[in-house]
């Protein structure tokens, strides 16, 4: 069977899988392979997610100055 390339790190593996996102084939030292994202897409998923959780805390803050 022949090795592919990961496009993340360069490496020649036994398997690679492809970013559901943009489409890079990374291995799974570079990636998510059960949410099938690639090292990239995974970080610029967590940004959002820790941009959401602020702008939730600071709705819930201003919530609670209103109450004051």
């Amino acid at each position: 069977m022949p090795k592919k390339e990961c496009e993340i790190c360069g490496e020649l593996v036994d398997k690679v899988y492809k970013c559901k996102v943009c489409g890079t084939l990374f291995c799974e030292e570079c990636g998510s392979v059960e949410d099938k994202l690639c090292l990239t897409c995974l970080e610029e998923e967590e940004e959002e997610e820790e941009d959401w959780e602020e702008e939730e805390n600071l709705e819930e803050e201003r919530e609670d100055e209103d109450w004051v």
